[in-house]
């Protein structure tokens, strides 16, 4: 299965962007016969979307928004 996917399928409905931490509790809303708990799946929606930002040669189809304190 790929979180990245489910993460985009989850941010349909959601159009402003969320934190990786509200981001996991609506995948595991929508995908509820997943295996992982919150934080878990948390920890590895943000490393998959790390290292999408950090490939320079494909084209991440995630945004870093900045969060209220204006950091990322």
């Amino acid at each position: 299965s790929d979180i990245a996917a489910m993460a985009l399928e989850a941010l349909k409905d959601h159009s402003r962007g969320l934190h990786v931490d509200e981001l996991a509790l609506r995948v595991l809303t929508k995908y509820q016969n997943l295996q992982i708990d919150a934080e878990s799946l948390s920890w590895k929606l943000s490393n998959k979307l790390s290292t999408e930002f950090k490939n320079k040669k494909a084209k991440s189809r995630f945004l870093k928004i900045k969060n209220k304190n204006r950091g990322f």
